[in-house]
């Protein structure tokens, strides 16, 4: 071999040394630079003539497993709409019940100081003290079943604008794609650029569930689970406005998939005609309850399977109108049983005029009623009856009849009456006598579109002796102005009647609690209640109801982290593999510095030699 071979082959050594210690320094350099994987220098010996013509540096190569990495997308897809689910249930459990450590906190706690101030208050009906604090309780218990509703729609609307923001950065991914795409496309793609469009695929596999296609080239087409083109050479962009309100009924608007180029960059919404594909329907929820079928709503139906968006759909959709419905169900429960069991109870004295809560009623309206319900004007003084008389309710067809019913029964000393609302009136015609109503084994049937099977008695159809009565700004109810002024207008005497003949009634005085422990008993006996969420349509008291809400919500909490949490493990085990093989270690690093090195020197010195020896042959032929 000739001098000037010898030089080049120890030139080209040198050179590929150079590369292989500047791509080792690299490695070194990114050693916590997640989503970086190691790089090496391909060598190849040059070969010319048939004889070896030194050595040459190839490409730069990842030392990637793209299985793996295939794999570590599809864990982060489950575990991108586990954890979502795992947080808000997370959340639900903080704002609606509190941490376990805090004592007194939630609807369940609310019901058993009730119901301890309703005992108290039925042994001592007469003292001020014992109804006022019922009056605190009753009024604490509808304050927290408000605000806890009020805090499932703030969640709700909180996760609303979280899918509009998780949109937003899907489509920033996707347009990065797009950019790396044609980075490829050009011929300019390299190991880093390669890392970078991995890093972009593990994040927005993350956020939605993906499916990658690779070209020869080093490109991707993305597409959805069900076959929805995110980039296939043109990138596409998803499109969402959050809801302006999350209501019950309030409908939400469709996430829709448009090519990037049919959308108005002043607006950012699709112009006008453009074609689209729908990842997630526009609805009200995932799944529709009767009174929302009734309505005509429509039903949300999302394409997706995984990643951080379908678990906030499914929060938005599923788990938090389930909350609501039950949360909804127990305040029915509450006001009715109450309200049935303080208008089977009365005040001593009992008031003059009696108004009903019932609206929008008519004379000619149908009435159909079964048993007895009595009436009686007991003197306000003395607290003996002066006139009392029993309605038999399957004699009437309509409320006209009603009216009529009593007016004639109480030979004039009873006025019923429509007022301008539509509500039945009461009103005795000497104001030294109250009126006093026991509901006995009457009964009017009512149902409504949720599929609720109402039972009331005569006094509590028409509202007459309400406890709990609506409230203006979404709250689940107030108690009775009247009643909330003055505690002895709490109603916690009863009037018993014996049907004879003759008619006897008498009505308790202040010291009769057998109204309080009705109201008690209305919230420890059990009662129907409709399929809401994951409970069924059973018979249930309203603390045993408050009691299998919490205690189900404690499990799908429990269920969530659980799921959240295996998935994080795997998804930890799938990137331990991934580091093993793709990531850098120091100790390997080092020692190949240390051989480049080596190398380097070798190729240097055979430089070095060579030179001397050019040196001395100039000498001799000189």
């Amino acid at each position: 071999m000739s001098l000037a071979a010898t030089l080049a082959n120890a030139a080209s050594g040198l050179s590929v040394a150079q590369a292989a210690l500047a791509t080792t320094a690299n490695n070194v350099s990114n050693v916590n630079t997640p989503g970086y994987t190691r790089k090496v220098v391909q060598q190849e010996t040059r070969i010319l003539a048939g004889q070896g013509a030194g050595a040459r540096a190839l490409d730069v190569t990842r030392i990637a497993d793209q299985f793996v990495a295939s794999q570590a997308r599809e864990q982060a897809i489950r575990l991108g709409r586990s954890d979502m689910l795992a947080t808000i249930q997370q959340r639900i459990q903080d704002t609606i019940y509190g941490e376990p450590a805090q004592t007194g906190r939630g609807i369940s706690s609310r019901l058993t100081d009730l119901l301890t101030s309703l005992d108290a208050l039925t042994a001592s009906p007469h003292q001020v003290a014992a109804r006022s604090e019922v009056l605190g309780r009753i009024e604490a218990t509808l304050s927290t079943l408000t605000a806890d509703l009020a805090a499932v729609e703030t969640i709700r609307s909180d996760v609303d604008h979280q899918i509009g923001q998780v949109v937003g950065s899907i489509n920033t991914d996707i347009a990065e794609l797009a950019a790396i795409n044609q980075q490829f496309s050009r011929g300019n793609g390299s190991a880093d650029l390669a890392d970078r469009r991995d890093g972009v695929l593990a994040r927005l596999a993350g956020r939605i569930d993906i499916q990658v296609g690779w070209q020869d080239d080093g490109q991707v087409d993305v597409t959805t689970r069900n076959g929805t083109v995110l980039l296939d050479g043109e990138p596409r962009q998803l499109v969402y406005e959050p809801a302006s309100s999350t209501g019950p009924g309030a409908p939400f608007g469709r996430i829709a998939v448009y090519a990037a180029k049919d959308i108005d960059r002043a607006t950012g919404l699709p112009v006008t005609g453009a074609r689209l594909d729908e990842l997630v329907s526009a609805g009200t929820r995932a799944a529709l309850t009767p009174e929302l079928v009734a309505a005509g709503a429509v039903p949300v139906v999302s394409n997706l399977r995984g990643g951080t968006l379908q678990g906030l759909i499914e929060a938005r959709d599923r788990v938090l109108p389930e909350l609501t419905d039950q949360l909804a169900e127990l305040a029915l429960a509450v006001r009715h049983r109450l309200n049935a069991a303080h208008n089977d109870a009365a005040t001593s004295p009992p008031p003059a005029t009696l108004s009903g809560t019932h609206t929008g009623l008519a004379p000619t309206d149908g009435f159909v009623g079964t048993g007895t319900a009595t009436i009686a004007l007991v003197d306000r003084s003395a607290g003996t009856t002066a006139l009392a008389f029993q309605l038999d309710l399957a004699d009437f067809a309509s409320v006209g009849d009603v009216l009529a019913a009593v007016n004639a029964a109480s030979g004039g000393a009873v006025s019923a009456s429509l007022d301008g609302q539509g509500r039945l009136v009461l009103a005795g015609s000497d104001p030294a006598l109250g009126i006093a109503i026991g509901e006995g084994d009457s009964a009017v049937a009512a149902s409504d579109s949720a599929g609720h099977g109402w039972s009331f008695g005569f006094s509590h159809y028409f509202g007459l002796n309400d406890l709990i009565v609506d409230a203006p700004g979404g709250s689940v109810g107030r108690i009775r102005p009247d009643i909330a002024a003055d505690g002895f207008a709490l109603a916690t005497a009863t009037l018993d009647a014996a049907a004879g003949p003759p008619l006897v009634a008498s009505l308790g005085g202040k010291g009769d609690g057998t109204g309080a422990a009705r109201l008690a008993a209305a919230l420890r006996e059990p009662g129907s209640v409709i399929a809401r969420g994951g409970l069924p349509a059973y018979a249930v008291s309203v603390t045993g109801y408050a009691a299998d809400i919490t205690s189900l919500a404690a499990a799908a909490a429990a269920e969530a982290q659980r799921v959240a949490t295996g998935d994080q493990a795997l998804a930890t085990d799938l990137a331990t593999r991934q580091g093993s093989l793709s990531g850098v270690n120091l100790d390997e690093e080092m020692s190949r510095l240390i051989l480049y090195q080596q190398a380097y020197s070798v190729s240097a010195r055979i430089i070095s030699i060579t030179d001397d020896l050019f040196g001395e042959l100039l000498r001799i032929a000189g």
